[in-house]
């Protein structure tokens, strides 16, 4: 049976992907795409809405 996540376990997540992408480089259309790939779940239109917030926040709060 499917485990069932919540919306702050799905932020997490894609929150950590991003970081871990972001410490590679720069964080463009492939890379954004290779986190979504990654991620162990369907992503809902919430999730979606939070990538992008998060993306848009590391790129002007980049990891040091």
């Amino acid at each position: 049976m499917p485990q069932l996540r919540s919306h702050v376990d799905h932020e997490l997540a894609i929150a950590r992907r991003i970081d871990q992408a972001a410490a590679k480089g720069p964080l463009g259309p492939a890379e954004i795409c290779e986190v979504l790939q990654s991620l162990d779940f369907m992503v809902c239109r919430q999730d979606c809405e939070f990538l992008a917030f998060y993306v848009h926040w590391r790129r002007f709060n980049p990891i040091a």
